[in-house]
């Protein structure tokens, strides 16, 4: 199985660089680092709680540059700086759902400044 970590530049957004890798992201498993969760959630258009697990949805309107785009995130790991995505919805990001058989783990983390 293959392992990356993808940096996302401070001036990017996490969803555009998954968007920008394609079918990579079908069959894997992506973790994001704390800090792209947090900000994921400052930009969005809404953000709930879900369960009592440390579940978090994240949503954002569409626009002329993007679909309208939903994330199912798991930030319940103790300890953990990486958080588990459980979903995505957008049309421009071939990841749905966590496979049973990745092929591939993704990593995402913000640069550091």
């Amino acid at each position: 199985m293959k392992k990356k970590v993808t940096f996302v530049l401070n001036n990017e957004c996490a969803m555009d660089v998954l968007a920008e890798l394609g079918e990579e992201t079908k069959d894997a498993w992506i973790w994001v680092h704390k800090n792209v969760t947090e900000n994921l959630k400052k930009d969005a258009d809404s953000v709930m709680a879900e369960g009592f697990g440390g579940h978090f949805r994240i949503r954002w309107k569409a626009t002329e540059e993007s679909p309208e785009t939903e994330i199912l995130i798991y930030c319940g790991e103790k300890g953990s700086e990486w958080d588990k995505v459980l979903t995505i919805s957008a049309d421009d990001i071939a990841y749905t759902t966590m496979p049973s058989d990745p092929e591939e783990l993704l990593f995402l983390k913000m640069e550091d400044k």
